[in-house]
């Protein structure tokens, strides 16, 4: 049987398109749920890698199907299912278990900002909770919360930035013991910080993200997540209010993914075409620059890219994802692809792991599998561009390579 073999890897930066409505104006913290001592929360440590003790819920949680009595606050900007996460992993998601994150990045309140959390069944929670999920899902019509469980990260800097720049937001379940829904809020100018120094000193930090992880393959990214463009989230939104996100995630299937509201229509305006409101999707380092009709982002001289993301000429990157397929006749199941990129030689150095010895031989031939990175960060040379300008990291690539003595073929699909 000629051996087939398909190639999925998903880079650092994957660009996505938005249709949501932008704002001069974000959400004020008073349009937060009430958090802080005065309202008997509970708080993280003032550490760097910590995470709550188990917390029992007095309603249980319903999240992709699966019924939770109990989760964890992580100091890293998420909640977690079934254990808790303490340590940054500087990895692009999914994580392996059951998580929703306002904000993955590596939170340190060492010296400032603060964690606050609580379950809590007061009707004016309650009250607030079901009100604006009716106007936002019809299935909320009849949906009756027994328990809101609210957590806010409070002015919270990033390892080693030390305090001078912090960011706000807050997560908060809302539960009937059988449905659940999430909101996800963020304060006005509540992002300044989207990454860590790093623990690792070769090696920066990914991109904050956000989203949600079932813990069994299935996955919902928010808006901008592990891009540059995750600063935004204070003034994008999915039901028209900046810096609000809502989403059904309890009773989805087990094929399902979460639910966006369907009682909220965003409309596109003509000012989405200026730099001053659609402008928010280019780089946070690219100028924009304003034409009739339409707009153009374009990254600065020490950088390449297609203005929507922007890469430094001289700084390392690393590009990860997953490697599936048949080769002949043997299954290979999202083994991790690894690529460590040299920007500034336009050199990178790709593996594969965890394949076994026999298809590891076979897979030596296969070299498109690390081409389509080279190419994506190859040194721009003469004026001609790199794919990564070209591109910004998104692209579809079909390579078929024929082995004449052989008869055989195989395909890798990018």
């Amino acid at each position: 049987m000629a051996p087939r073999f398909k190639m999925a890897a998903t880079a650092r930066f994957l660009l996505v398109f938005l249709t949501l409505v932008a704002s001069c104006r974000g959400l004020s913290v008073t349009r937060f749920y009430g958090y802080g001592q005065e309202f008997a929360d509970e708080r993280l440590p003032a550490a760097d890698e910590v995470s709550s003790s188990e917390i029992q819920l007095r309603t249980p949680f319903v999240y992709y199907g699966q019924t939770y009595s109990s989760l964890f606050v992580n100091m890293n900007g998420f909640v977690s299912f079934l254990t808790e996460i303490p340590s940054f992993f500087n990895i692009q998601f999914p994580l392996d278990y059951p998580i929703i994150a306002a904000l993955y990045s590596d939170v340190d309140t060492s010296v400032a900002g603060r964690v606050w959390y609580r379950e809590t069944s007061d009707p004016s929670s309650i009250a607030r909770i079901k009100s604006e999920l009716s106007t936002y899902f019809a299935s909320a019509a009849d949906f009756n919360p027994t328990g809101v469980f609210i957590a806010t990260w409070d002015s919270v800097p990033g390892h080693r930035l030390r305090g001078r720049k912090a960011n706000t937001f807050q997560i908060v379940l809302a539960s009937d013991g059988h449905e659940s829904y999430v909101a996800i809020l963020y304060a006005e100018r509540g992002l300044q910080w989207l990454k860590g120094k790093g623990k690792n000193p070769s090696l920066s930090d990914a991109m904050a993200q956000a989203g949600f992880i079932s813990g069994d393959g299935r996955m919902m990214l928010i808006e901008g997540s592990g891009r540059d463009q995750v600063r935004n989230l204070d003034r994008w939104s999915n039901v028209g209010e900046p810096g609000v996100w809502v989403y059904r995630v309890g009773q989805i299937g087990s094929t399902g993914n979460v639910v966006k509201p369907d009682l909220v229509t965003l409309s596109a305006t003509d000012a989405d075409d200026t730099c001053s409101v659609g402008g928010l999707v280019c780089h946070s380092t690219a100028s924009c620059i304003d034409y009739s009709p339409g707009f153009c982002c374009k990254c600065p001289d020490d950088t390449f890219g297609n203005g929507k993301n922007c890469v430094k000429k001289d700084e390392p990157l690393r590009v990860t994802g997953k490697v599936s397929g048949n080769l002949n006749g043997v299954e290979l199941e999202e083994a991790d692809l690894h690529s460590y990129v040299l920007t500034a030689e336009g050199r990178t150095y790709t593996a594969v792991s965890r394949v076994s010895r026999d298809q590891g031989y076979d897979m030596q031939t296969l070299v498109p599998i690390g081409t389509g990175i080279s190419w994506l960060f190859a040194k721009p040379t003469d004026g001609v561009p790199n794919g990564f300008t070209l591109t910004g990291g998104v692209m579809n690539r079909t390579v078929t390579l024929d082995f004449p003595q052989t008869g055989e073929s195989a395909s890798v699909q990018q």
